[in-house]
């Protein structure tokens, strides 16, 4: 379009020299001045002709080069879509079995989606997960913590199916705490890994793990809530015929339920849960 204005400019003034040129041919018999004008104006005119071609070769030389330029652009533009459009066959993966797809998480937790955002940093998007090696993730806390080791067995059951229960193995325990959301408590990350397959499980299904921290056989053990102390003697309240007699008794492993009695008691005894009224003064009945 710019180079179609120059050469209309151009015809223009070649028509403007034209009419110039007829004019000083009938003007033979006007004074000398007009004529002296009507040959300055052809004067005017033809470099005024000559200036406007050699400006439409400059502007030409121009937009071939712009053409240039922007067939260069065009061809880097359609090199970028090649690309693309090979990187998104890439995307396309086809699996020779049955199975299920986990889409990645973003940094804030939500799951990648489409119109998501994929960063060189973190190009993932999904995974296949091996849904015959799945692994439990939980917490305890700082004081449970001391007691949880690797390669302990575990107990794991599923909210969703009551009536599955997997075996499992402590594979990690953190060495580094972090804080509960919503609290100030420190809780320590514990990976376990399921023993076994079951085709009703699926990955971020809730678990309850149930760690055995140790196991005794053939010991003699009573509910916490029946031990009670005072100063640095641990003592029960037990049956003694139709009384209530306090005992010291020694004590060995516990957990969150039961206390194991190394001393001081036998199967037989029977031991009170809460403290009976009016037998706060009695004398403890200490170990021999």
């Amino acid at each position: 379009m710019s180079l179609k204005q120059e050469r209309n400019s151009i015809k223009d003034l070649k028509f403007t020299m034209e009419e110039t040129k007829l004019e000083l041919k009938q003007s033979i018999y006007e004074p000398p001045a007009t004529i002296k004008k009507l040959e300055i104006n052809l004067e005017k005119a033809n470099r005024g002709l000559k200036e406007k071609l050699e400006n439409y070769k400059i502007k030409k030389r121009q937009a071939n080069a712009k053409m240039v330029e922007v067939g260069t652009q065009v061809s880097k533009i359609n090199k970028k879509l090649t690309d693309l459009l090979k990187l998104l066959e890439s995307f396309t993966i086809f699996s020779n079995g049955n199975g299920m797809i986990t889409y990645d998480k973003n940094w804030d937790g939500s799951k990648k989606k489409v119109g998501s955002s994929i960063s060189p940093w973190n190009p993932t998007i999904a995974s296949l997960p091996d849904l015959t090696k799945m692994e439990s993730k939980t917490y305890a806390n700082e004081v449970d913590i001391r007691k949880i080791k690797k390669d302990l067995p575990v107990k794991i059951g599923f909210d969703a199916f009551p009536d599955v229960q997997m075996e499992g193995i402590v594979t990690d325990v953190a060495n580094v705490g972090e804080k509960k959301r919503g609290s100030d408590i420190k809780v320590f990350q514990v990976l376990i890994k399921l023993k076994g397959s079951n085709k009703n499980i699926r990955p971020g299904m809730t678990t309850s793990n149930k760690i055995l921290t140790f196991e005794r056989k053939e010991v003699l053990s009573i509910p916490l809530e029946a031990v009670f102390s005072k100063d640095t003697i641990t003592y029960v309240y037990a049956k003694s015929g139709f009384s209530i007699s306090k005992r010291q008794v020694k004590i060995g492993d516990s957990n969150n339920d039961s206390v194991i009695i190394t001393e001081g008691l036998t199967e037989d005894d029977v031991v009170y849960l809460n403290k009976p009224e009016g037998y706060d003064a009695t004398q403890i009945s200490k170990l021999n």
